[in-house]
C-alpha cells in the first residue's frame, strides 16, 4: 500500500510536518503581505497570521507547480524550497514571524474560564476531525483524482497531463499540497492539509466576526462552523471543498477592510484570494464575476478593479492556460461548444437537488436541511434554518458592508443553485453564513430572558446531537489510530476498490495491463499501465472512429474489471470475448450495493 501509513506515532509526525510547512508558508506569505499592507496599522495580530498563511500556501502551491512542470518533483527539492521559505523572511525582514508567546497572550487576555466552553467544544470538533483525517484515505473523488493524480506526479517525478483523464489539467492548487504531503510523508500529511483548512477557516471566521461585530459573535460563528456536519465530513477527506470555502471567504474579507487599508490594496488582496479560489475549482468562476461587480460598485475606481483582476489572473492563469494549450479548452470538458468541440456535455448536478424552479429556490433552506440525501448526502445541519430568519429585524439600520456581504451570499447561492446543488458545494458560502447565524443568535440571546433560554437550549441540543454524529463517524477509527487495526483490515472493510486492487497486486505480472470499466477509484491500484472506461476514453474512441470491441481486440488487455453498473457494451464484450472470470466480490457502501468482476484473457490463464 504505497504512501499509506497509520498509527499513533506516524500521525503525530505527520502533524509536526504539517506545522513545519505552515510555518514556512507563514514566513514567505508575511514577506509578500508586508509589501501590500502594514500589520501595525491595518490588520490585527491574528488577521496578520491568517492572511500570511493564506498567501504563503498560494506561493507554495504555485512553486510546486513550477518545479513539477520542470521535472524536478523530488523530496530533496521540496525540502530545500520549504527551508528557503522559512529562512528568507528572517534575512529580509525581522518581523516576518510573530513572537510565539504573543499567540498565547492574545488568546488568554481574558480569564480562561470565560472561554473554557468555547475551547472545549471547538477542540473536540477539531480533534475528532483530525482522527478522521489521519486514517487511511477513502472517498470517491479523493481516490479517483484528488490523491490519485498527485500520486502519479510523485511517481513520475513531474507534473504533466495524464492521458485519458478529464481532471489532471483542472485547477490543482490544493492538489499541489497533496503532492507535497505524499512526497514528505504519505496519505496522512496529504489529507491533513485539507483538515488544516477546517482549522484556518474557523480562525478566519473568528477574526471576521470579531472585526465586523464583536468577539462574542466571532466565537459563536466558530462553533456554528465547526458543528456544521458537512464541514466536519469534508475535513476527513482529501477533497477541495474546504480549501475552496476558505479562499472564497478570504476573497470577500477585504471588502470590509477596504476603508481601513485602502480600496486599491484591498482589491488586490481580494484578487489574490479569488485567484486561489479560481485555482481550486471551476465553481469559483461565479465568485470571480460576483466579486468583480461588487468591487466596481463599492470602490468606484478603475485602478481598484484592475488590481482585483490582476491579482486573480496572476494566481490562476497557469492552470487555465495549460489546459487551453494542451486540450484546446481552458475549462475542459465544460463549455465545449465555445472551444471547437474540445470537451463533452456534462451531466454535473442533473440528479442532485429538488428542482431548479423559483419555488424550489424559495424552499432551498428547508429542503437542504430536511432532505440532505437529495443534495448529495452531506448535511448542513439546522443552525442556518433555525436562526438566520431572525436576521430580518437586524436589517433596519444595517451598515453598507452588511448589504455588500448579503448581496454576495445571495447571488453566490443562486449561482450554486443553478449549477449543481451538492450540499458540499454550498459549503463554500457557509463561513459567511456562520457569521450571520452567530449575529442572529446573539440578537436573540440579548432580548428577553425567555428568548435567551430558548435559544440557548436549541443551540445546546444541536451541538450535542452533532457531537454525537461526529463520535459515531469516528467509531472505527480509534482502533486504527491506536494500532489495534491495521490499514489493510480497515480498508478491506471500508473502501470498495481495495479488495479488487489487492487481488491484482497479488496476481498481476510485470508488463500486464488492466482495462477498468468497473471502478473509477484508482489510488490503490498497483498498476501504472491501465485504461479507465470514462468520458475522455469514449471521446478518444469517437475521434479515432473505433468501436469498443475493436479497440479491446486490438489492445488485448490481460485483465478486464467490470461491475453491475458498467455499460452494457462492456458487459456484452466480456460475455462474448476471449476472457474468463478469475475473481469477484461484493461491497455495500451506504445504501448502495456493488458487485465487481475481474476477468483474465483466456489464452494466458
Amino acid at each position: 500500500m504505497e504512501f499509506v501509513t497509520a498509527g499513533l506515532f506516524p500521525s503525530i509526525w505527520a502533524t509536526v510536518l504539517l506545522a513545519g510547512v505552515v510555518f514556512a508558508c507563514a514566513g514567505i506569505g508575511a514577506l509578500f503581505l508586508a509589501a501590500v499592507v502594514s500589520e501595525e496599522n491595518c490588520l490585527s495580530f491574528f488577521e496578520w497570521i491568517i492572511f500570511s498563511i493564506s498567501v504563503g500556501i498560494i506561493i507554495l502551491s504555485l512553486s510546486i507547480l513550477g518545479i513539477g512542470s520542470a521535472g524536478f518533483l523530488r523530496r530533496d527539492v521540496v525540502i530545500i524550497l520549504l527551508a528557503g521559505f522559512a529562512i528568507l523572511p528572517l534575512l529580509v525582514r525581522k518581523r516576518s514571524y510573530p513572537h510565539i508567546w504573543q499567540i498565547f497572550t492574545s488568546l488568554f487576555k481574558k480569564p480562561l474560564s470565560s472561554k473554557a466552553i468555547f475551547f472545549l467544544l471547538a477542540g473536540a470538533a477539531v480533534l475528532l476531525a483530525w482522527v478522521s483525517a489521519v486514517s487511511p484515505p477513502i472517498g470517491n473523488d479523493a481516490l479517483a483524482y484528488h490523491l490519485a493524480h498527485p500520486k502519479e506526479f510523485v511517481l513520475a517525478g513531474k507534473i504533466a497531463y495524464l492521458a485519458g483523464t478529464r481532471e489532471s489539467l483542472w485547477p490543482y492548487l490544493t492538489e499541489m499540497l497533496y503532492t507535497v504531503g505524499l512526497l514528505l510523508q504519505g496519505t496522512m500529511l496529504a489529507t491533513l492539509f485539507h483538515w488544516f483548512f477546517l482549522v484556518i477557516t474557523a480562525c478566519a471566521v473568528y477574526t471576521f466576526g470579531k472585526r465586523f461585530f464583536d468577539e462574542k459573535i466571532g466565537c459563536y460563528a466558530v462553533i456554528v462552523f465547526l458543528f456544521t456536519p458537512a464541514a466536519f465530513a469534508q475535513a476527513s477527506y482529501a477533497y477541495v471543498d474546504l480549501s475552496l470555502a476558505f479562499y472564497i471567504f478570504m476573497a470577500v474579507y477585504p471588502l470590509i477592510l477596504a476603508k481601513k487599508i485602502g480600496y486599491e490594496r484591498a482589491a488586490f488582496l481580494s484578487g489574490l484570494f479569488c485567484g486561489g479560489a479560481l485555482s481550486t475549482k471551476y465553481l469559483a468562476l461565479g465568485v470571480f464575476a460576483i466579486l468583480f461587480i461588487l468591487w466596481v460598485v463599492t470602490a468606484r475606481s478603475w485602478r481598484a478593479c484592475a488590481l482585483f483582476l490582476l491579482g486573480s489572473v496572476l494566481v490562476s492563469m497557469a492552470w487555465y492556460l495549460k489546459s487551453w494549450m494542451i486540450l484546446g479548452n481552458p475549462v475542459y470538458p465544460f463549455f465545449h461548444e465555445l472551444f471547437n468541440g474540445n470537451g463533452y456535455p456534462s451531466s454535473l448536478g442533473e440528479k442532485v437537488g429538488m428542482g431548479k424552479g423559483f419555488l424550489s429556490f424559495l424552499l432551498l433552506g428547508w429542503n437542504i436541511t430536511m432532505h440532505p440525501t437529495s443534495f448529495g448526502g452531506e448535511s448542513l445541519g439546522p443552525f442556518y434554518l433555525l436562526f438566520m430568519p431572525w436576521l430580518v429585524p437586524l436589517a433596519k439600520g444595517a451598515r453598507k458592508e452588511s448589504l455588500v456581504l448579503t448581496l454576495f451570499c445571495f447571488f453566490y447561492v443562486i449561482f450554486i443553485f443553478t449549477q449543481s446543488q451538492q450540499a458540499r458545494f454550498f459549503l463554500s458560502a457557509i463561513p459567511l453564513l456562520c457569521v450571520s447565524t452567530a449575529a442572529s443568535l446573539c440578537f436573540l440571546m440579548n432580548k428577553t430572558k425567555w428568548l435567551k433560554c430558548v435559544a440557548g437550549i436549541v443551540l445546546s441540543v444541536v451541538i450535542v446531537l452533532h457531537l454525537g454524529i461526529y463520535i459515531y463517524r469516528t467509531r472505527d477509527l480509534w482502533a486504527v489510530w491506536l494500532g489495534r487495526t491495521g490499514p489493510y483490515q480497515y480498508l478491506m472493510k471500508h473502501e470498495r476498490s481495495f479488495e479488487g486492487y489487492s487481488y491484482l497486486k497479488q496476481h498481476i505480472k510485470a508488463g500486464e495491463r488492466l482495462f477498468n470499466a468497473g471502478e473509477g477509484r484508482q489510488f490503490y491500484s498497483p498498476l501504472r499501465e491501465r485504461v479507465f472506461y470514462n468520458e475522455p476514453f469514449l471521446e478518444a474512441l469517437r475521434k479515432k472512429g473505433l468501436t469498443l470491441s475493436r479497440y479491446l481486440d486490438e489492445e488485448r488487455f490481460e485483465y478486464l474489471w467490470i461491475s453491475r453498473q458498467s455499460d452494457e457494451a462492456v458487459s456484452e464484450y466480456v460475455r462474448t470475448g476471449p476472457y474468463r472470470e478469475v475473481f469477484s466480490y461484493s461491497f455495500k457502501e451506504g445504501t448502495a450495493d456493488f458487485y465487481f468482476h475481474i476477468y483474465k484473457r483466456s489464452d494466458i490463464i
